[in-house]
């Protein structure tokens, strides 16, 4: 076996590791493994039924409601029309729905928070003040937040909100990632999964609620 060959090899399996510890394409999105969330998230959520106001939808930080509880949060580009990615995250949406109670003596949360620049209104935009746009902008958000809430409704425990953005400020949510996905604990990172769209597949999902289980309860040792 020549000695190209081998480091050929040796090239190719080392890729494999680094794609597997970034993720699911080997996108790198969000905040890191074991780093700290970099601060508040201010969303405007659809299903908020934990804030003290009788509004259902309202403004809200989900870092500051999940404080130091695990929690799976979830950030999805919006896209209209797409029933495959749409397939694929409400049976996301599902297994997170279920978790929440299954694990509920820590406190577990979910969220999702949909980045969808459609979603821009005055206080996200302080700069657009020319009437036409202001109107475009309008017909655009409520047509953004009536089909989320429709989304939402389906959802008890899981978070559904909507970010007027491509990313939080200091998140670094990748442009280029569909979905990513932030398992968090203490306010740290336990894991992060970034997807490039059409990429985010059941199995992978599979592999998230497998590492909750384990962080959560993990596996007794032998002997």
């Amino acid at each position: 076996m020549s000695r190209r060959f081998v480091l050929s090899l040796l090239a190719l399996s080392l890729g494999t590791v680094l794609l597997a510890a970034q993720g699911g394409d080997g996108l790198q999105s969000g905040p890191k493994d074991g780093k700290f969330l970099p601060g508040p998230l201010e969303c405007y959520i659809l299903n908020a039924k934990h804030l003290k106001s009788k509004e259902k939808q309202a403004f809200h930080c989900l870092v500051c409601q999940y404080a130091l509880s695990p929690a799976v949060l979830v950030f999805v580009r919006d896209r209209d029309a797409d029933k495959e990615k749409d397939a694929v995250i409400d049976a996301l949406l599902k297994r997170l729905e279920e978790a929440v109670p299954e694990y509920k003596r820590f406190e577990m949360r979910a969220g999702v928070v949909f980045l969808s620049p459609d979603a821009q209104s005055s206080v996200s935009n302080l700069k657009e003040d020319d009437p036409d746009k202001l109107l475009e902008e309008a017909k655009k958000r409520d047509a953004v937040y009536a089909r989320l809430t429709e989304k939402a409704a389906g959802f008890k425990d899981v978070d559904v909100a909507v970010y007027p953005g491509d990313s939080p400020k200091g998140y670094n949510i990748n442009p280029k990632a569909d979905v990513t996905i932030l398992f968090l604990w203490k306010l740290k990172v336990v894991s992060n999964q970034a997807f490039a769209p059409g990429a985010l597949r059941v199995e992978d999902i599979d592999k998230l609620m497998t590492k909750v289980k384990d962080t959560l309860e993990p596996p007794k040792k032998k002997g």
